[in-house]
């Protein structure tokens, strides 16, 4: 009868004791995982990698401007003259076929 008594009890007592364990639902559960995960970290390492590759790849499709300007100036010692002339300069580039690189 003691074996007996053993046997029902312990697992009883077994059961009592895992219930008083801390119970996270599910949400945290997945919550816990994706903050975390190691693999989840370094994908989005690789993820922000690529982001940043688009961005140069777009960057290098953009138009290209350039602007100068260019001043002489020209003093005439016989008549006291000076002469000014101003040259400005605008140029743009822009990548219409780049063979699939960007």
């Amino acid at each position: 009868m003691k074996t007996l008594s053993h046997i029902i009890i312990a697992p009883l007592v077994i059961m009592l004791l895992a219930g008083q364990t801390n119970a996270e639902t599910l949400n945290s559960v997945w919550a816990d995982g994706y903050t975390n995960s190691g693999l989840l970290a370094q994908n989005r390492a690789l993820l922000r990698a690529a982001d940043e590759d688009v961005v140069i790849a777009l960057a290098a499709l953009r138009p290209i401007v350039e602007w100068r300007g260019e001043v002489d100036a020209e003093n005439s010692v016989l008549t006291d003259d000076v002469s000014l002339t101003a040259a400005p300069t605008l140029s743009t580039e822009v990548t219409l076929l780049d063979g699939g690189a960007n």
